[in-house]
């Protein structure tokens, strides 16, 4: 088989050059996606694309209805509220569960990821700076070692990094400040104070929506790069 995808299996292939197309913005949020055309465009058969399509559906980056196919989601301050105001109950909710206290181990993975993002910053990449964050929050919600837990909040990541992308290229958040604003954070959180860390990780993801609401933004978008 020829084609773009030539690592992974196909299916993994196929929805993760989908996804990436939807968070950096080449297809645009509103626009509709048909399976005939993007396994043309990819080179596989429909199979794949219908997959990726049910999984990114799962995700919350793309809505079907019967009479007009898939359309990638057009986020609302709502959504961003949402989804934010869940993925803090749970972050904070593992820090609860450690009691606040991480380990070595876990703080130095937190470190590598605010280095690596502020690499990402520096060559002008956004997609791998969102990916840092990720990875930092992530060695947050695993402090307490809760299987469930994580999986619960992974399960959000879909969408969070396509809101993330869309505040940052609708100028609000900015993401050169990104790795100092983690910096402080992991300040506290290497502080031990269970009540710091949960105030600190509340005031990170409501300054968003708070400042969607000072700039009267309905609606954010992932624009072409």
């Amino acid at each position: 088989m020829t084609g773009i995808i030539n690592r992974k299996t196909l299916r993994e292939e196929t929805l993760d050059i989908i996804r990436k197309k939807i968070l950096l913005g080449e297809i645009m949020q509103g626009d509709r996606i048909k399976e005939a055309d993007m396994a043309l465009e990819l080179g596989v058969s429909r199979g794949p694309i219908r997959e990726a399509f049910r999984q990114l559906e799962q995700e919350g980056l793309i809505t079907y209805s019967a009479h007009k196919g898939c359309k990638v989601k057009q986020f609302t301050v709502d959504d961003v509220w949402e989804v934010y105001y869940l993925r803090n109950n749970l972050e904070t909710m593992a820090v609860k569960l450690c009691n606040g206290v991480y380990s070595d181990e876990e703080i130095n993975k937190m470190e590598a990821a605010i280095v690596k993002m502020a690499e990402c910053i520096k060559a002008g990449d956004t997609y791998g700076a969102i990916k840092s964050d990720h990875d930092f929050h992530s060695s947050v919600v695993l402090g307490p070692k809760r299987k469930r837990l994580f999986e619960l909040w992974n399960s959000f990541t879909g969408i969070n990094v396509a809101i993330y992308y869309s505040t940052v290229n609708s100028q609000i958040v900015s993401i050169e400040s990104q790795d100092e604003h983690h910096g402080r954070i992991l300040d506290i959180i290497k502080t031990g104070d269970c009540e710091k860390i949960c105030k600190t990780l509340n005031d990170h993801y409501m300054g968003t929506i708070k400042r969607m609401n000072e700039l009267k933004v309905e609606t954010i978008s992932c624009k072409n790069q």
